[in-house]
């Protein structure tokens, strides 16, 4: 409230008023600005929307490249490209945000691109409070500041408050100097605070450690809580000389934090030819506590004998009889299984129970002997990519119950049998999801408030969702196969009433399990078809040409639809997949 301009306004009742307006500007808050809107996508056009702080909107779309000096964020700013195709570059020269102490910055519905710093922090730089949701960070590195120091967090280093959801970290770089090369960590993401990250894909980023994230820095802290998350081909560009002295890996993930918790989340093919703890790697600093929550570590790059998939360094493991320094790796409902090299394990864990692994002539990790029978790693329906198992898998069932989550890293009710399964994939067909579905809302039927509204759930939903799953339409026993369109259009319906009414929080996890049901539907009939729906490493790789092409188009159109909340309008497109792999 401008006091002067307001007086100049009243004349010669100004006196009269100004005391009481003194008051009130002291009194009262001010209120926050209301942000501004990018109409021309360009620097200025950006830059003169974050002056002053506030909500951010687009309407334009396409590539602002920041060349000007990085974007100092002081005030409270969120900027929202939803609805438009906003990208934010740094053309490889200029680290794109600087967030100040004490100061929130929301970045929603943006692609972070090809930021770069001689430093910390090539995206962004955060020293106070981050949001990031429905966003990528691609290409961005930090490097070294000169022959003896490297750069930490090519595409976030996170000094304060961060929390990531539903969000991509491709393509960045954490780099070291010439003449130290144990520094330049965490290609995708530097944590020395509070981090949480949810349902997020790290893939194909690079650092000395910690490929796609390094969490706790020596003398720092580092708190790290990763849910339903998948790490695939990230790279370790360190060598790994000795136990202790240069303990050099964690493609996917390298934790020397205070505490890190890592639940329902898969690990594939992270690591490096001289790494340790090709996927994981847990130590160091009288830190380096982790727990592995129904994980699945899979297909880890590593040196011989030094940990493929897992690898928990404490100076006990090069100096025995000393005092334990850190690295305490405890694990429970959790998949080790088929190092790529390297020995599956390296060093000392804790056993909760629940833990498989695999193969039998590999005898250095934790839980018992079994085949997990783990498939290709695609796209199986949820945020994310998975590991899924197949019939016959070890992991089916044997879980310990009381540590399942309620879902697992897809959104997939657990369990989906008489036991929740090993591991971040519970198995399950189109049919079972279904029963389990009606089995859950048959439970709450008691819990609602009147007999009206547990009349309209059974009337409206319930009873669609069970005739969806007559006998009739389900030849043979696999649970995948139908023999007309009538279980999409049944479930279609059931979804769209169980959207409109008001539940409780599960409603979501109902509705996302009848999606995925149908989404499944639609990929095993074009895998009968031929059509290799979603392949490793690309969705159209392999693909034959004729009505292939156009369930793979409508397969897609689902997941963007069930992505934005539009439910009905994905089984619509999943059924049109189905149909597509039925001429």
């Amino acid at each position: 409230m401008n006091i002067g301009r307001r007086l100049s306004r009243v004349g010669g009742r100004g006196l009269l008023v100004l005391v009481p307006l003194m008051i009130l500007a002291l009194a009262c808050p001010q209120e926050a600005r209301a942000g501004g809107v990018v109409s021309v996508c360009n620097e200025a056009g950006l830059k003169a929307a974050v002056f002053g702080g506030g909500t951010v909107t687009f309407i334009c779309s396409g590539t602002i490249t920041v060349l000007g000096g990085t974007i100092t964020i002081s005030t409270d700013t969120t900027i929202d490209g939803t609805g438009q195709t906003i990208t934010i570059s740094g053309g490889g020269e200029v680290q794109l945000f600087m967030v100040n102490t004490g100061i929130t910055l929301s970045l929603k519905g943006l692609t972070v691109a090809d930021g770069y710093v001689s430093g910390n922090g090539g995206g962004v730089m955060n020293l106070g409070t981050l949001k990031v949701s429905n966003s990528t960070f691609k290409g961005n590195a930090a490097s070294a500041t000169d022959n003896n120091s490297g750069g930490d967090g090519g595409g976030i280093c996170n000094d304060g408050y961060l929390t990531v959801t539903n969000s991509t970290f491709e393509g960045n770089t954490a780099s070291a100097g010439v003449f130290l090369p144990g520094v330049g960590d965490g290609g995708g993401i530097f944590n020395d605070n509070d981090a949480t990250i949810s349902n997020s894909t790290f893939h194909g980023n690079q650092g000395v450690s910690g490929g796609g994230i390094f969490t706790g820095s020596q003398s720092g802290g580092g708190l790290l809580v990763l849910n339903s998350s998948v790490f695939y081909n990230n790279q370790s560009t360190g060598l790994y000389y000795n136990a202790y002295a240069a303990p050099f890996g964690g493609g996917g993930l390298y934790n020397q934090g205070f505490i890190t918790v890592v639940t329902n989340s898969t690990f594939f093919g992270n690591g490096g030819k001289g790494a340790s703890g090709g996927n994981i790697f847990n130590c160091c600093n009288n830190k380096g506590t982790a727990l592995l929550d129904n994980d699945t570590i899979s297909g880890g790059i590593g040196d011989s004998g030094v940990g493929g998939n897992l690898a928990n360094v404490n100076n006990l493991d090069a100096n025995p009889g000393s005092a334990p320094q850190g690295g305490a790796l405890f694990a429970e409902n959790t998949i080790v299984a088929n190092a790529a090299s390297g020995s599956n394990c390296f060093g000392t864990f804790t056993d909760l129970g629940g833990n498989l692994r695999w193969p039998t002539r590999d005898a250095t990790c934790l839980g018992s002997y079994g085949d997990p029978k783990l498939g290709t790693l695609a796209n199986y329906g949820g945020p994310t990519w998975t590991l899924a198992l197949q019939p016959g898998s070890a992991a089916i069932n044997t879980a310990i119950e009381s540590f399942c989550p309620g879902t697992d890293q897809r959104g997939v009710l657990r369990p989906q049998g008489p036991q929740c399964d090993i591991g971040a994939f519970e198995y399950s067909t189109s049919r079972l999801q279904g029963l389990g579905v009606i089995d859950h809302l048959d439970g709450f039927l008691d819990s609602l408030l009147s007999e009206a509204a547990s009349d309209k759930l059974g009337r409206e939903v319930i009873r669609p969702l069970r005739d969806s799953l007559n006998p009739d339409l389900w030849p043979g026993s696999d649970g995948n196969h139908i023999t007309g369109s009538e279980v999409f259009v049944l479930q279609g319906v059931a979804v769209d009433r169980l959207s409109r009414l008001i539940i409780d929080p599960r409603q979501l996890a109902y509705i996302n399990n009848l999606v995925m049901a149908d989404r499944n539907l639609a990929q095993v009939a074009m895998n009968d078809e031929g059509c290799f729906a979603n392949p490793n490493p690309g969705p159209t790789a392999g693909i034959p040409p004729g009505p292939c092409v156009q369930a793979t188009a409508e397969l897609a159109a689902g997941d963007t639809a069930a992505g934005l909340g539009e439910y009905a309008d994905a089984i619509g497109h999943y059924l049109n997949a189905w149909q597509f792999s039925n001429p």
